[in-house]
């Protein structure tokens, strides 16, 4: 109920145009399940947080299915579980002749997810 009434007064911003975008975040396929049916404005985004120990290809799926753009948060997969360090991709890195950061920023941009990288 709550998802529901939040969305009704994005949706309201929007109308208003006190918003150019509207979005969820950390939306699951049932939250999405939960509000998309009586959206008047579809989510134009859900940021997630997505990095190759991460990949949600389900929900990406579902997300591109239903014209919601993905964007990802830790894309790097910061802290403990830090992609840059494994060797896997450090390797493919090497070979590719390109950091491990650009390596996996680009496996993001090839599944047409929009990446923020934090600074």
């Amino acid at each position: 109920r709550k998802r529901l009434e939040m969305w009704a007064a994005l949706e309201h911003i929007y109308r208003l145009k006190l918003a150019r975008a509207i979005g969820v975040s950390n939306f699951m396929k049932q939250h999405l399940d939960d509000i998309l049916p009586s959206c008047k404005i579809t989510p134009m985004m859900n940021q997630i947080e997505v990095h190759p120990y991460l990949s949600q290809r389900d929900l990406i799926a579902f997300c591109y299915s239903h014209g919601i753009q993905v964007t990802a948060y830790s894309p790097l997969a910061g802290g403990k579980a830090n992609v840059v360090r494994d060797p896997t991709v450090v390797e493919l890195a090497a070979k590719k002749g390109v950091g491990p950061g650009q390596l996996v920023l680009s496996w993001h941009v090839q599944r047409g997810i929009v990446v923020i990288p934090k600074s």
